[in-house]
């Protein structure tokens, strides 16, 4: 994701980064692999405490499953928010200030952003608040997965449900896709890219795995050849240019590619779950790896601000710019967006993990 919005907010030629320009182009994927791996963290904390407090009643769990993950999400979210909107005042950031101009005139120009529907109004609009519709849609996630848990116990039946919502899901993608056009409503190519109808069986595509880990796990060989057949059909998908972020959606780059994509996430979530030994565990937990998974979140939230200040910073006055700029930018991106996030770690998001860890059962 960074080196997909480094290149598209400076500008920089595709075609002079040679064969790394295909990958780069796949850029929503980013988005895709977190919604997977989330859907199955979050589906194997809920189905571990399942097992650890059989008594415990319904409404409990619930109430613990959305402090906890108001507390992961909305400090962060909020305060990013309002500092978005009240930088500008104080500081030169041309990024920002036409959105703060926007809510000054219009308070309820920030709605769509706090109350987490932006993605059904503002289709990545906004500049640097283009990223928060992603955490739309796990919002919306969030409130319906719990519902379908409490209501449906049987594991079988979870994970059935689960399925045919997945399958279904991509069947409403594929057809909006196909008949969308430039339209606008329910199937226009933005609603498919953006809205949580379309891209929520990305994270459900994590919750099957949880739900089918014990099989997975039992199934060492099983799970490991489905993980190299849907990695190899997702990089020949990506070779191939169908995934592509420049041109028009199409069934079988963001419709099936979507899906496709997801279900890699999954398998490699369960795959580093069930055998933490495994080499593909040991590289994911290579230096600097675990520092930025941990400050993840809130370099999401501010990484669009970040890259725009290191685009300003290298390639000002450059009129032939080169890929050693391009290099800089990516590298001063990420340190500002890392130190950044350190920051919001230390001052902001640290006192709620102390108190997200006292609301664990036990």
């Amino acid at each position: 994701m960074f080196v997909f919005h480094t290149t598209s907010i400076s500008g920089y030629p595709l075609d002079w980064l040679g064969p790394f320009a295909t990958p780069v182009v796949s850029g929503w994927m980013g988005v895709d692999l977190f919604f997977a791996m989330s859907g199955f963290l979050i589906t194997r904390l809920w189905l571990d405490e399942e097992r650890a407090q059989p008594g415990e009643s319904a409404g409990t769990r619930v109430k613990r499953f959305y402090a906890r993950r108001s507390l992961r999400i909305l400090p962060l979210y909020y305060f990013t928010l309002a500092a978005f909107v009240l930088l500008p005042r104080v500081a030169s950031l041309p990024t920002l200030a036409p959105f703060a101009a926007r809510v000054a005139r219009h308070p309820m120009a920030l709605a769509p952003y706090a109350l987490f529907y932006a993605n059904y109004v503002k289709f990545g609009g906004d500049g640097p608040l283009a990223v928060r519709w992603s955490l739309c849609v796990e919002e919306h996630f969030y409130l319906l997965w719990p519902v379908v848990l409490l209501l449906v116990r049987d594991r079988r039946r979870r994970l059935s449900v689960a399925a045919f919502a997945c399958a279904a899901l991509l069947a409403v993608r594929s057809l909006g896709i196909e008949y969308g056009g430039h339209r606008t409503g329910w199937a226009s190519y933005s609603m498919v890219r953006y809205a949580s109808h379309m891209r929520i069986d990305a994270i459900l595509w994590g919750c099957v795995a949880a739900l089918a880990f014990d099989t997975l796990v039992a199934m060492p060989r099983a799970r490991r050849g489905a993980l190299a057949l849907t990695g190899a059909a997702m990089a020949a998908l990506v070779a191939s240019g169908e995934t592509s972020v420049l041109h028009a959606p199409t069934v079988l780059g963001t419709g099936l590619g979507s899906s496709l994509l997801a279900v890699v996430a999954a398998l490699v979530s369960a795959e580093v779950a069930a055998a933490p030994r495994s080499w593909l565990a040991r590289a994911l937990a290579l230096p600097p790896l675990p520092t930025l998974g941990f400050h993840s979140y809130a370099m999401y939230l501010v990484h669009p601000l970040a890259i725009d200040l290191a685009v300003k910073a290298v390639f000002g006055g450059v009129t032939e710019p080169t890929l050693r700029h391009w290099v800089g930018t990516l590298a001063l991106s990420m340190a500002l967006a890392l130190l950044v996030a350190v920051a919001l770690h230390a001052t902001v998001d640290r006192p709620f993990r102390a108190l997200r860890a006292r609301l664990r059962p036990g």
